[in-house]
């Protein structure tokens, strides 16, 4: 088998991606079996997605690839050198971020663009999450969120930090700091809510019926609403995971 760390997975017409170190690529159609796909490239890939019906991965050097199957990947030009370590589609547009408040916007079929913003040049943005409320970027933890309506115009959320995000059930949750989870249903207005829980979260995601929160200690954290949270124990230790729409599937 593969013996590469994997940074991310994602899933999507029956499909999971994962990526990792050197441009590793792994697709799997039929549950726990794993084939390596080309990249083309050897730069460490940090991020995948999925979104209007195809995968896009970033990484290190501005990377960014897409695919429609998973399969066969081309690359998508950014025009950026530094290091891109998250990726995420709101339903209209990818958006990726990355080092020095670096964040780029691109809509299917278009260009990458940078989007100004009052961080630009600062900041190391990890959290990145979309949906009808707008998109919101969190540059990492023990750092307040920024929330944007139109991806044009940014506003801080004081004292919310996240270090991780995802969307769904009508709501954003993002990982905190000592187990807590933050949610908000606009962007804007945020609550906290504390799992049993006081270790550093490595992921977040929805499964389409619950939000789930992964430690780097054999335990994630379950919940329907993002308010009231079941822990649970692991076997593997992780760095990502999503659901594929009949199973989770983690990586590490």
């Amino acid at each position: 088998g593969v013996r590469v760390d994997l940074s991310a997975v994602a899933a999507g017409n029956g499909v999971a991606v994962a990526v990792g170190a050197a441009g590793t690529i792994l697709r799997s159609d039929t549950p726990g079996v794993w084939t390596t796909e080309l990249s083309g490239v050897a730069s460490d890939l940090t991020s995948v997605t999925h979104g209007n019906g195809i995968f896009v991965a970033v990484g290190k050097s501005g990377t960014a690839l897409y695919s429609s199957n998973g399969r066969a990947w081309l690359a998508w030009p950014t025009g950026q050198s530094g290091t891109l370590n998250r990726v995420a589609w709101n339903g209209t547009a990818f958006m990726a971020g990355g080092a020095e408040g670096l964040l780029l916007k691109a809509l299917p079929g278009g260009e990458w663009s940078v989007v100004a913003h009052p961080w630009a040049g600062y900041g190391n943005i990890g959290a990145i999450a979309g949906g009808g409320a707008g998109w919101v970027v969190g540059p990492g933890i023990l750092s307040t969120v920024r929330h944007s309506s139109d991806g044009i115009t940014w506003t801080l959320r004081e004292e919310t930090y996240v270090e991780h995000l995802a969307v769904g059930g009508g709501k954003f949750a993002g990982t905190s700091i000592g187990g807590a989870i933050q949610t908000s249903e606009d962007g804007i207005v945020w609550s906290s809510y504390q799992t049993s829980l006081d270790v550093r979260f490595v992921a977040i995601e929805w499964t389409g019926s619950d939000f789930v929160a992964m430690t780097a200690k054999r335990q994630l954290a379950m919940s329907a609403d993002g308010k009231r949270w079941t822990v649970r124990g692991m076997q593997l230790l992780v760095s990502d995971g999503c659901w594929d729409g009949s199973q989770y599937v983690v990586v590490g």
